[in-house]
């Protein structure tokens, strides 16, 4: 199992390791406590690595069911030993079914099988070994199928070509030998409706498969699907003809008219279609990995965009339902709601305009979002314009709105705001995807996120587990406040449910918060292993734990009280109620708010006293200036531990709340806006990456189409969504609304 899991993972990844992580596996522990807490166990794999290597064993599992199902099923056929060995020694699927394809139950049988039936099987086979056969002997008028020499030529052809076609030797050396030689051709249907030409560069295209780029196999599959274009493939003739007389040797049959024809059947009526099948699909499943592996990166790259702390308004645009807007405190918590109708003849004595000056004053404003919907560009016109002609001293951001609709109209949405409007849900969404996007995303079907490469034709429940995967991993490399985190983040967490999660919430609100990472054990549902996969990636934060979470229903209108889950200014505790908590429950521990482990914290202690300091300046500069200069290797000998503890230990002491995503990505604010007739070929733009692909990345630059700058243009840099861009304009076409960029 090593050696199989070894071939499929991309990362070296040594045997001993395997067999430590498939160990670790099988005591219920995940992927994020591995990748963080167990390095020195795992040469220091990441979770990206372990994540490999745990989808390996899955498919090593499913490949050793089917060869024992396969097995079992031939188990009282005649066959040699040699013929199981192969199959036990099959490393895929399509292996498996190659070498069983000749044993398969098929239906009312082949042409094939009934002449196999007839006796003519012995016949073929001296055949294809070159011997003679009186063919005529073997008419017999009185059995339908050999009643004339025709009907026997007919069965031993079939018998033949089949034998030429199921034999896994022919089939895996037409694969090696002809791959490369393999063509895609295409063809513009008559009735097929493209509209704006979008598959114009796949019409009437012959193309060598090794040529095709991974969103161009699926753009073909699109087109091909919607009846655009039909699709075939080709084998170089001259390489076709090659091989077909490589089998004609092999069988020593170059003088039998009869065998010769057979093979020829056989390859064109059975082999080749078996090969173009198998290339389809191989293409396919290349394709759709890449997508999804771009997807997943982009999905995380704009998940950890650094979060803004500030008040926020939020611009929802529309044309005729008018623009919704939301106004959000730094904490997220919606302070009020409007609805303005800048864009119809309603608007008189610019009515919309003095409202919007009015919030922006009245809140004292300095960020605003502007979703980028419909009437994105007219709205950020007229907000530009504010700006300028009013000297405020605000700038707005192009936020992408993908999903906020549909989450409006949730269950979940429902919950938190009440009977709010649903457009006005939607605002306060694109406003708190400003604040901190991770926060916002989490409510989301992640699929719903724009951010990914012809997301709706790949496996969609492949996709939806890669996504949710690489959304679980940045929640859990950025760790959640306990007291205060949605149950979208907690359930998340590294081995915790969304049954526990609820729990954890419930106990939170029944006990005024939870105190230190101890008393998870309290809670029903949450056993040893549960306890240990999660509470490194829980923290503790005094400043959340003074805060009672207190709503009444009765008393609160649903925009007055709606919270993402943020720390919230609610009525604090009195004095009196804190006394009336005693035991080791309610202690704090100044680790707890870190990302060190529990098993650590001993380490941990030691560390603060060879410092010489103590837990109180963990996350301060004074902490930062005591660690700068260390050698965590030297320093893990001395305090006894290993190098990977101590770093992590060490980076644990320098980080603050903030610090998890600073280095990331920070939103792109604006105050003016350019137009595309104001472009030129030169033009130098500062934009921001909205969506990578394959081919390359587009870039909202500010006008009405978002330009794209070619991978060839990437000169060795990599981008996702929120990667600031200078670049600058490389080709245009008005027209068309096409820009193509160069990096400047």
């Amino acid at each position: 199992m090593e050696e199989f899991v070894q071939t499929h993972v991309h990362e070296h990844v040594s045997v001993v390791t395997i067999r430590t992580v498939t160990k670790m596996f099988k005591q219920g522990l995940t992927i994020p406590y591995i990748a963080r807490y167990q390095k020195d166990r795992i040469d220091g794999a990441d979770a990206k690595t372990l994540r490999q290597v745990e989808e390996a064993m899955h498919a090593y599992d499913n490949l050793q069911g089917r060869i024992s199902k396969v097995l079992k099923s031939i188990e009282n056929l005649e066959v040699s030993q040699g013929y199981i060995n192969q199959i036990k020694a099959a490393t895929t699927l399509d292996d498996v079914e190659a070498l069983y394809q000749p044993y398969k139950k098929g239906g009312k049988g082949t042409y094939a099988e009934r002449a196999k039936k007839l006796g003519l099987n012995d016949a073929a086979q001296h055949l294809l070994k070159g011997q003679q056969v009186n063919i005529e002997q073997l008419v017999n008028q009185k059995a339908k199928g050999l009643q004339s020499l025709a009907e026997v030529k007919k069965g031993i052809s079939h018998i033949v070509a089949g034998e030429i076609a199921n034999k896994n030797e022919i089939f895996q050396k037409l694969f090696q030998e002809a791959y490369t030689y393999v063509f895609v051709l295409t063809k513009r249907t008559k009735d097929g409706v493209d509209k704006n030409e979008k598959f114009k560069d796949y019409y009437d295209i012959k193309r060598n498969i090794t040529n095709l780029k991974e969103h161009q196999i699926l753009a073909i599959n699109r087109a091909e699907k919607q009846s655009i274009i039909t699709v075939k493939l080709q084998i170089h003739e001259a390489q076709r003809n090659r091989f077909i007389y490589w089998i004609k040797q092999t069988y020593n049959c170059n003088k039998n008219n009869l065998v010769n024809e057979a093979i020829e059947d056989g390859f064109k009526r059975l082999l080749e279609p078996r090969f173009f099948r198998k290339i389809r699909s191989k293409l396919k499943k290349e394709a759709e990995v890449k997508s999804m592996n771009i997807f997943s990166e982009n999905i995380r790259k704009l998940l950890l965009i650094a979060p803004i702390r500030e008040k926020v308004l939020s611009i929802d645009p529309g044309f005729k339902n008018g623009c919704k807007i939301a106004v959000l405190d730094k904490n997220a918590k919606m302070l009020t709601t409007a609805v303005i109708h800048p864009f119809t003849q309603s608007n008189k004595n610019n009515q919309a305009e003095t409202v919007l000056i009015e919030l922006i004053q009245k809140h004292r404003i300095k960020h605003i979002a502007i979703g980028n919907g419909t009437a994105c560009r007219e709205t950020e016109r007229l907000v530009a314009k504010l700006i300028e002609s009013n000297k405020i001293a605000a700038k707005y951001s192009i936020v992408d709105e993908s999903g906020a609709s549909i989450y409006s109209i949730t269950e979940d949405a429902s919950k938190e705001f009440g009977h709010l409007d649903p457009n006005l849900i939607s605002a306060v969404s694109i406003g708190r995807r400003l604040q901190d996007p991770l926060l916002e995303i989490c409510k989301l079907d992640p699929k719903t996120i724009g951010v990914g490469m012809y997301q709706h034709d790949v496996d969609q429940k492949t996709l939806s587990g890669v996504l949710e995967h690489s959304l679980s991993d940045v929640v859990n490399m950025v760790g959640v406040d306990v007291n205060s985190c949605s149950i979208h983040m907690l359930k998340r967490i590294s081995g915790l449910s969304t049954k526990q999660a609820q729990a954890i919430i419930e106990y939170r609100t029944k006990k005024n918060g939870i105190h230190n990472r101890q008393e998870l054990l309290q809670i029903k549902g949450i056993g040893q292993i549960s306890y240990k996969n999660a509470c490194g990636f829980l923290r503790i934060l005094p400043d959340t734990l003074q805060e009672v979470i207190e709503i009444d229903d009765s008393e609160s209108e649903p925009n007055e009280d709606v919270s993402i889950g943020t720390k919230r200014k609610i009525k604090t505790e009195t004095k009196s109620r804190k006394k009336t908590k005693t035991g080791s429950a309610c202690q704090l521990e100044p680790l707890d708010r870190t990302i060190i482990h529990p098993e650590s914290y001993d380490i941990a202690n030691k560390l603060l006293k060879h410092l010489k300091t103590s837990a109180d300046v963990i996350g301060t500069r004074k902490m930062v200036e005591l660690t700068q200069n260390l050698d965590p290797k030297r320093l893990a000998k001395e305090i006894g531990t290993s190098h990977h503890t101590m770093e992590l230990i060490l980076t644990a002491y320098k980080q603050t709340e903030e610090s998890f995503r600073k280095d990331f990505s920070k939103p792109v604010f604006k105050s003016s806006i350019i137009n595309i007739n104001d472009l030129k070929i030169g033009t130098l733009c500062d934009g921001v990456v909205r969506n990578v692909t394959s081919f390359g990345a587009f870039i909202d630059i500010g006008v009405n189409k978002n330009a794209l700058l070619h991978v060839s243009k990437f000169c060795g840099r990599s981008f996702g969504p929120g990667d600031r861009v200078r670049c600058k304009v490389d080709s245009l076409d008005i027209e068309k609304g096409r820009i193509s960029l160069l990096l400047a």
